[in-house]
């Protein structure tokens, strides 16, 4: 049983490098975000993507370790949490396993509220991309380029900011 404890708290350890890591990137990401810098944002993209996959593989691991350790600790579900787990184990476990899950919990409050930061700053920035394409869009030429008899229609003078001569 000490092995599989010793097994969750090294995951849980883990786990929370890789969610201090998103972080970091969250960070960079909300900086590449602000100074419009888009190899940084899509940089910051790929790493979000590969700290997913690593989170993932560990959450796997922790919830299987979680599984076996409700069977020996007779719990009455499978679900067995790291709060229930906190108040069943003897010290030193204890202690530590409360200490990991207060900091997965203030990391993963940070991470959600970076992530909803980051979110309204790409709407804000969709919505100033929206207003430019939709000024470009009142600004041309709109009608057929084509007469009814099939002519070319040429326009020398629209009254529009775009000139209509290449």
């Amino acid at each position: 049983m000490q092995k599989r404890l010793t097994k969750i708290l090294d995951i849980l350890k883990d786990q929370t490098d890789l969610l201090k890591s998103l972080e970091s990137v969250l960070i960079k990401e909300k900086n590449a975000i602000v100074n419009s810098e888009l190899e940084a944002l899509s940089r910051a993209g790929k790493e979000k993507e590969n700290l997913f996959l690593m989170i993932k593989l560990l959450e796997e691991q922790r919830l299987k370790i979680m599984n076996q350790l409700s069977h020996l600790f007779d719990h009455s579900s499978n679900k067995l949490t790291l709060d229930e787990l906190c108040s069943i184990t003897d010290e030193p476990f204890s202690s530590v396993l409360k200490k990991s899950r207060l900091s997965l919990l203030s990391l993963t409050e940070n991470i959600k509220e970076l992530n909803n930061f980051n979110k309204k700053l790409l709407s804000h920035s969709l919505g100033f991309v929206k207003g430019s394409l939709s000024i470009i869009d009142s600004i041309t030429i709109q009608g057929p380029v084509y007469h009814k008899t099939g002519e070319l229609q040429s326009f020398s003078h629209s009254g529009k900011v775009l000139s209509d001569e290449i």
